[in-house]
């Protein structure tokens, strides 16, 4: 009903029967089908059901995820690797660090550390903010450092924070639409596995510690920050604590880190994405073209071949009726009827259909006939101009 120009898919479980859906389509309409791409939202590992040989461009956001895309049959012209795509904000800020800071009403000459436990305020937020509070108050860092928890739309954590005493700077914010400045606020960021969220930080040269991840979804996005040291994993909130110290207290290291992990960001891959998806819908759009164009001439010469046809199957019927018109037989002879414009039907079946029925009514008339052997006698009344015929 749609019948767009191209389907982009960022969903694992889409692929497979989408693009059955479309061959189908494609095979009985005889018409090329709609371009088909895919964009893989994970960084580390990615499950089989991301690719399909069939697809017209799969978009990526790693050298792991390209690796696994050719392992299950794609062609190096499918794949192109462009990073995740995110908002627009997380690419087009400028504002200095202590600008941004100034407009979140937070402090701006303190090293800040962001948790986060995604929209629904998950993993184990709680108890890792409460650990890292409690170890930054317990440091020498104390006076330097402030602490950004962002609850999400997990109300009861929130609330729950928000009475409990900490001995740093703590600001403590439910569900927020502005990420991408906390994030640019911010010097370290402790989040869950989701490739959305490293996406968004690998951006903002954040460095990253990761508390939890979905088995099996986001275990290979805990491999892609560490092994490319972006940043560190546990799910201990002591550890985390005393990685979030150790850190702080290395500046120089701090920094290094920063500049490693906007490296890995691509800023650009949103942009990227959407002008290569538009290039493969348009040079589709171009062949679909050419192939309608295609078509058209040759529905044309069809109908121009089925014209003659029915012009010679008239001319045809025409001979057969002069022949009929002399026999004496040919008054129970049905002449030839124009050929239906709707009947997709060849011209030699009709008229082999149209002799049969001329050969049944010519078979009833010989029976009918006076003169035929099986009549075994005639009476005729010549007073009367009657006659009457008694058959076996």
């Amino acid at each position: 009903e749609i019948d767009p120009d191209v389907i982009i898919s960022v969903h694992p479980l889409v692929q497979e029967l989408t693009l059955e859906v479309l061959k189908y389509w494609e095979e009985e309409r005889h018409f090329m089908s709609i371009p088909f791409i895919t964009v893989v939202t994970d960084y580390g590992s990615a499950h089989p059901t991301w690719f399909h040989p069939s697809v017209s461009a799969c978009y990526i956001p790693s050298e792991p995820i390209r690796e696994i895309a050719l392992e299950q049959g794609l062609n190096e012209d499918q794949v192109k690797l462009f990073g995740l795509p995110v908002r627009a904000p997380f690419w087009q800020e400028s504002r200095s660090i202590s600008e941004i800071r100034t407009s979140l009403k937070i402090k701006t000459n303190l090293s800040t550390v962001l948790l986060v436990g995604g929209g629904d305020g998950v993993g184990g937020l709680g108890e890792v903010a409460g650990a890292v509070a409690d170890a930054l108050a317990a440091s020498k860092m104390k006076p330097l450092v402030q602490v950004v928890i962002i609850c999400g739309k997990n109300k009861v954590l929130a609330d729950a924070l928000r009475v409990r005493r900490f001995g740093v700077s703590v600001f403590i914010m439910d569900f927020v639409d502005n990420m991408h400045e906390w994030m640019r606020a911010s010097d370290i960021i402790i989040t869950k596995a989701g490739p959305g969220t490293i996406a968004e930080a690998l951006i903002c040269g954040l460095p990253i510690i990761l508390s939890s991840f979905l088995p099996g979804q986001e275990e290979g996005n805990v491999r892609f920050v560490v092994n490319n040291e972006l940043g560190a994993y546990s799910d201990q909130p002591e550890e985390i604590s005393q990685i979030v110290c150790g850190w702080l207290a290395d500046p120089e290291s701090l920094a290094a880190m920063r500049n490693r992990v906007k490296q890995f960001g691509r800023p650009r891959a949103t942009q990227e994405i959407a002008r290569d998806a538009w290039s493969v819908a348009m040079q589709k759009l171009d062949e679909r073209d050419k192939q309608r164009t295609r078509l058209a001439a040759a529905r044309e010469r069809l109908v121009e071949e089925k014209r003659e046809r029915r012009q010679a199957l008239v001319a045809t019927s025409n001979n057969i009726d002069m022949v009929c018109s002399n026999n004496p037989l040919g008054s129970c002879m049905y002449p030839f009827r124009e050929y239906d414009e709707e009947l997709d039907e060849p011209p030699t079946c009709l008229l082999f259909s149209r002799m049969m029925i001329l050969f049944r009514q010519s078979i009833q008339a010989l029976l009918q006939h006076p003169f035929h052997p099986m009549v075994d006698s005639v009476d005729r009344d010549s007073s009367r101009g009657q006659q009457r015929i008694r058959t076996e």
